[in-house]
């Protein structure tokens, strides 16, 4: 026997999205790092765009002789020794936003050089989360609750 109107209504009526949203991102805080971390490594930022100013003769230098094999320099990726990427994090997480930093002592100084908009995710990156990571984790707990199966 199927379920009647009534029934589903009721059993979404038991869903509760703005404090079930921000559990799923923070369950899916190393998801976004990672893909933090893929978009600075392409060279590009919040808004899709290169990462600018590109970097000075000097530091092209210094990149193509430390690592074996040289780091990209066709690009701004604001990798050197890997710490800055390696203190992302997601913090400031509500049903509408959370927030991308670094709590690498170099934050700030890439900030103010390279622009705010170096974090975030752009809409390539965006639309990578939500269908990858965000709404798998948001669909099983949809069907959990109203107990109906999601195409």
């Amino acid at each position: 026997m199927g379920t009647t109107i009534a029934e589903m209504a009721t059993r979404w009526k038991m869903l509760n999205l703005p404090k079930e949203v921000p559990e799923i991102i923070k369950q899916t805080k190393a998801d976004i790092v990672t893909l933090q971390q893929q978009q600075m490594y392409e060279g590009r930022d919040a808004e899709n765009e290169a990462i600018m100013p590109q970097y000075a003769p000097k530091t092209i230098f210094i990149k193509t002789q430390k690592r074996k094999p040289p780091q990209p320099v066709d690009r701004v990726t604001l990798k050197d020794t890997g710490a800055f990427y390696k203190g992302m994090r997601v913090t400031n997480i509500t049903k509408k936003s959370f927030f991308i930093d670094s709590r690498d002592r170099k934050d700030q100084k890439l900030e103010d050089k390279y622009g705010k908009s170096i974090f975030g995710l752009n809409l390539p990156s965006r639309i990578g989360y939500v269908n990858e990571y965000f709404f798998p984790l948001l669909k099983e707990y949809i069907e959990s609750v109203t107990k109906l199966k999601m195409k």
